[in-house]
């Protein structure tokens, strides 16, 4: 009578669980008590596709986040670029600055470096670069021109007149770096006055204006190292440079 109630037992199980047929049962145990958990590829799947949503969602954010940085400094410069332009757009009290008229060619030569006073001259490929600190232009903290910096310019305008009178001339303001503000366009606005007053006193000394166009860098592109208040001091400059390229014959 036992027996056949065991028998009869087994055939039940059989019957409810055909994976013991073949003489294997797949389970997950408890690990916390001590039973075995046999690997599931289904397990590693939904394990790695989880960490893959994660990824992508990291990579995500890492791009928004580029995106609205890309877009501030976009706006940024927006307004720079508006600034400047009201600067010269011939607003009561300023110089108008046209856009020069430039005849091209294609094997420019480089102008050739004409010594302006103790001014540092660079040749720079096919332009000629002078280098004018603005303590010898400006007022301290200001974009006024001293007496000593019209005198300078004077010079400046005497030797544009002589060897460069059709060669475009860019004025290109540099400021040093200010480790106090975050925000760029300050330093951008005081080397666009600064390029503006150094543009309006070399037309009045008689260099055409159609050869002229400004360019504020403001703190970008120091040339002197930062660490030292003589560096910083030497940073904040005016530079002229002197392009091979030459106005229209009709300008």
């Amino acid at each position: 009578m036992r027996l056949a109630t065991t028998s009869l037992l087994c055939l039940s199980l059989l019957a409810a669980f055909p994976g013991c047929q073949n003489g294997s049962l797949w389970f997950r145990g408890d690990s916390s008590a001590g039973g075995p958990t046999p690997a599931s590829p289904l397990t590693d799947l939904d394990q790695a596709n989880e960490k893959l949503h994660r990824q992508v969602a990291e990579a995500r954010q890492l791009h928004q986040a580029a995106l609205d940085e890309l877009e501030l400094v976009k706006k940024q410069l927006g307004e720079t670029a508006d600034q400047l332009r009201t600067y010269v757009s011939g607003e009561p009290g300023q110089q108008a600055v046209a856009a020069p008229t430039i005849r091209s060619s294609l094997d420019p030569q480089r102008p050739q470096v004409v010594p302006i006073s103790d001014l540092v001259s660079v040749a720079d490929r096919d332009s000629v670069r002078y280098e004018i600190p603005a303590r010898r232009l400006f007022e301290s903290g200001t974009s006024r021109l001293t007496a000593d910096g019209q005198a300078l310019l004077r010079q400046v305008s005497q030797v544009i007149s002589q060897h460069y009178s059709r060669q475009l001339i860019a004025i290109e303001g540099y400021s040093a770096v200010d480790e106090s503000s975050a925000d760029p366009r300050p330093l951008h606005q005081q080397t666009a006055l600064w390029s503006l007053a150094v543009l309006e006193h070399l037309v009045e000394e008689g260099v055409l204006s159609e050869q002229l166009f400004l360019v504020a860098h403001g703190s970008n592109h120091p040339r002197y190292s930062s660490g030292s208040l003589e560096g910083r001091n030497s940073n904040q400059r005016i530079e002229l440079v002197i392009y091979p390229d030459q106005l229209d014959d009709g300008s």
